[in-house]
This record gives C-alpha cells, structure tokens and sequence, in this order.
C-alpha cells in the first residue's frame, strides 16, 4: 500500500478541494495542534497541545455559603488566575417579581444560639418575613464565631418574630447584620492556591437560571454577561487590594455597568481668571444681628479689592479665596 508523507509547508488549511487532491504542504484538517509562538526556531511549527494536569497539592478550599454554586468562570492563562462568578440564588426573582437585595439588620440586644431577633437601627424590633428576609439567604458580617464571609451562616426559618440559621452565632446588642443571597465574584490564582474576593452584593443580581457565558479580559477589566443583567465590568486590581472579606470597592450597579447614565444636563464653558486681591471688607450696614434682616444689620457680601478687574462680571464664581472651604461658591455681585 502507497505511503503518503506531507510537510506542511505551507502551513495552509485547505477545505475546498477533494481529499485525494490537496497539493503537496497543504492540510485538510488539524486536531490538537497549534502554531508555535516560540521566540527560538521553531517559531511558526505546528505543535502539540499539552493536556491538563492537576497541580499537586493545589486546594483552594474557599466556601461562598452554603447552597452557592459556579455559574460562570474565565481562565486568565497569562496570569495563571481563574475568574469564578458564583450565587445562592435559585429563583428567576426574588418573593413578589422583585430582584433580591442586600437587607441590613441589627441584633436585638446580646443573642447567642440559631434563633435570632432583629431590630433596625434604632433597636425597634422588627418583622423578618415583611422585611424581606428569605430562606436561603446568608447572613453576611464578622462579628460571630469564625472569620468572615468563609463561616457565614444561612437562614433556615422566617416568621414574623425571628429567623433560624444553620449556624450558632454570638451577637452583641446592636451589632449590624447584612443579609442577602451570595453574589460574588472570586479570584484564584495558581499556583499557590490563594483566592480572594473580588465584588460581592445583592446588587450583582445572579441567578443560577442565568449562567455566565460571556467573559472576557482586556488588560485589568474583567468583562461579563448572563444575559439577565446589562453588560458589566470590573477592575480586578481595584476591586479589592487590600485582601478584605468584605470588599466595598463596588457597591452599586451604576458602579459596574458598560452602559453609562446619558448626560442629562447641557456641559458647561468654563474660562478660569487668576486675580491678585489686595484687599477685603465685610458689607453690613450695621452691626450685623443675626435675628434681623433689615438692611441697616445684614451683612450681605464682601467686597474684594484688586488693581485688574478686566474679564470679570456678575454670576462669575469665586474660588481660592482664603478660609474659603471647598464646597463653598462664591458668587460676584457686581
């Protein structure tokens, strides 16, 4: 039987001709090969692609709640990290068509055990079930048992009076509770094996019914969609530099959103004048009572003195003078 041998010269892929007739440094098809990016000789050659391998002792072993599952991920090869989106969130929406959010609470005097009361702010008892609370939700915070988001217990029971969570937690009086479902968005890297958090809040607004697809990475921004949300983005490196369990770089939807709010009001023209002033006097017409309005008493401006007042009129805005704060506008009279 003829053996047939090819070289590959050409480097060329070539569907539109019979099997039987590809010229002679063309291929028909490839499988598990890829164009060498070699900076030495070999630079352009077909090579094989490496199949996975585990690390050895690699266990990043982070728990984002219990009932949380992986609805997305992205592999930054370059960097050896991989991007991993995850919820608790089971349902489409939230009780009543509305999208879940963060609920912030407070402890009902000084409580340990799995049964808890909740006050708001001001130590007023209130309903978990009109609040809002759910089962499932985690219980988000620092103040019980544990370290952090790693530890976070789950609400088991809700009735008007209390909720129930998987967990026994130690709580003192007032001590401030956020309850939602787990949205979060992790980093891992490897090897090493560390993670941190990246985002996390009710307001990311996955679901489990919504897995993430669309991810990409450009530089520092991490780029992702479900389909469910608008398209939205991060800046991992600010997201959380500082390795905290509860990262509060994004907090709002406006914050990670592609789209941007249109600018609703007209761009203003502003020309700056840098004027020396070589005096200044309060104008009252009398002592100046605070209790009366009166021409004779209100103190109704200051008049700055300056050799050069060209380029200067009325509604023009005055700033940098001394003892001036940094919120106050001044505004010139005549």
């Amino acid at each position: 039987m003829p053996q047939i041998n090819n070289s590959f010269l050409k480097s060329k892929m070539n569907k539109d001709v019979d099997d039987r007739v590809i010229p002679n440094g063309e291929y028909r098809d490839a499988q598990n090969l890829q164009i060498s990016r070699s900076a030495g000789d070999s630079v352009g050659e077909f090579e094989n692609i490496l199949s996975n391998e585990k690390a050895a002792g690699t266990n990043f072993g982070f728990n984002a709640g219990a009932g949380s599952s992986v609805i997305g991920q992205f592999t930054d090869e370059e960097n050896n990290k991989i991007y991993v989106f995850i919820t608790s969130q089971a349902q489409a929406n939230s009780v009543g068509s509305f999208t879940a959010r963060d609920i912030t609470v407070y402890s009902n005097g000084a409580q340990t055990g799995t049964t808890i009361t909740l006050t708001d702010s001001t130590g007023t008892v209130i309903d978990p079930q009109a609040t809002g609370v759910e089962t499932g939700m985690l219980l988000q915070g620092s103040s019980w048992n544990g370290a952090g988001v790693t530890v976070d217990p789950v609400v088991t029971n809700v009735t008007n009076a209390d909720i129930t969570i998987d967990k026994s937690v130690t709580l003192l009086n007032l001590d401030k509770i956020v309850i939602g479902y787990s949205n979060s968005i992790w980093e891992l890297s490897n090897p090493g094996g560390s993670y941190k958090i990246l985002v996390t809040g009710a307001f990311l607004n996955f679901s489990k019914k919504s897995p993430i697809y669309g991810v990409n990475k450009i530089d520092d921004l991490l780029f992702f969609t479900d389909n469910r949300n608008q398209p939205r983005k991060i800046n991992v490196e600010l997201a959380n530099p500082s390795d905290s369990t509860l990262p509060d770089h994004y907090t709002r939807e406006d914050q990670i959103s592609v789209a941007k709010y249109y600018p609703y009001e007209p761009p203003i023209l502003k020309t700056e004048l840098a004027k020396t002033i070589t005096a200044g006097a309060n104008l009252s017409g009398g002592a100046g009572n605070a209790n009366d309005f009166t021409a004779a008493n209100y103190t109704y401006g200051y008049q700055l003195t300056m050799a050069d007042t060209t380029g200067i009129k009325s509604g023009d805005i005055v700033t940098g003078f001394p003892g001036q704060g940094d919120q106050e506008l001044w505004t010139v009279l005549e």
